[in-house]
């Protein structure tokens, strides 16, 4: 759990940030900050922002994150040089791509160039795994099967409550058969969530690909 990791590792660097050391084992307090640190820390670095935005996010002082920054950039040294290779790559021929060939060209900013092959990377998978859902929907005359909202990654699904966990493992098991053969290097994971509502949801599991049976 990286995001977890860092949120510890600056809650101990700046114990203001969460309350105080005493709210080091409160775990809701945890929960809370493990989020921000996703966003503003973790993500943030990985998508180009510099230390002073970041200290800005996190409101806590720039020269109190220097070390951890260092010690991130060490940890993730291959994913900072990727961005470099990236770069020289676009400089070179005007263009980014993911690993399916899809090209974003010129002009483009340092940031947008480090981002593009991930977020549209992203964009492929989740649009391919909407496809394949909306192709076994019409195969079986099923609407359930149907996403009923597409917000970035996030399927939305309006299913009847006596048949969620038949409907959840059809979906889960869709999404998880990401087609590529470069996909099989890594596992994919699905968190579904219930709720009467999008304000109201609560994570009952989380599948992983390399783990999920369907029964």
């Amino acid at each position: 759990d990286v995001h977890g990791e860092w949120a510890r590792r600056l809650a101990l660097a700046y114990p203001r940030s969460i309350g105080g050391r005493k709210f080091l084992s409160d775990r809701d307090v945890m929960k809370r900050w493990r989020s921000t640190v996703k966003s503003n820390w973790v993500l943030a670095s990985f998508f180009g922002a510099q230390l002073r935005s970041i200290a800005e996010r996190l409101e806590i002082p720039e020269v109190e994150l220097k070390a951890e920054r260092r010690e991130f950039e060490r940890q993730f040294a291959g994913v900072f040089a990727w961005h470099e290779r990236l770069d020289k790559f676009y400089k070179e021929h005007g263009y980014v791509q993911t690993l399916n060939g899809l090209r974003r060209r010129a002009p483009l900013s340092y940031n947008t160039v480090i981002n593009s092959p991930v977020q549209m990377m992203e964009g492929e998978v989740v649009m391919d795994g909407m496809n394949r859902l909306s192709e076994k929907a019409d195969a079986t005359d099923d609407p359930y099967l149907q996403p009923d909202i597409q917000i970035h990654d996030d399927f939305t699904f309006f299913l009847p409550d006596e048949r969620i966990e038949h409907y959840g493992e059809r979906i889960i098991t869709e999404m998880l058969r990401v087609p590529w053969e470069w996909a099989k290097t890594v596992p994919w994971v699905v968190d579904m969530s219930v709720g009467p509502d999008l304000y109201n949801m609560e994570s009952v599991l989380v599948a992983e690909s390399d783990k999920w049976k369907r029964k």
